[in-house]
């Protein structure tokens, strides 16, 4: 750690690059007589390393969030399902209904007509 701090690399540098152009800046288009600013007051300061108990309640936070979501993603596709069996039994009733009215036709058309 103590290395990284006297040799930055990936984000710490990143932030120094972005840091030390914008003290630039800052000191060029400040009024005379203001302090000038260094790099390092506008890197973005780290924070605190979270605890591992914070982190345990996260972590089951996005698990109560995941299992409300997969509770209603089930809730939907059994309603789905519902639905598309209860259109299927009605188009099999329908079809049935019209299968007996068409013998019934069939067999009218067939009757010798009385003169």
């Amino acid at each position: 750690m103590a290395y990284d701090n006297l040799h930055p690399y990936g984000h710490e540098i990143d932030h120094y690059v972005g840091a030390s152009t914008t003290a630039a800046l800052y000191n060029i288009y400040s009024k005379k007589g203001s302090r000038p600013k260094k790099a390092e007051d506008f890197i973005p300061k780290r924070k605190k390393a979270q605890k591992p108990t914070d982190q345990v309640e996260a972590f089951k936070m996005i698990a109560r969030m995941h299992n409300k979501a997969y509770r209603e993603e089930e809730r939907r596709k059994k309603a789905k399902k519902a639905m598309h069996a209860k259109a299927k039994q009605e188009r099999e009733k329908l079809k049935a209904e019209n299968a007996g009215a068409s013998n019934v036709s069939k067999e009218q058309s067939t009757k010798p007509v009385k003169k």
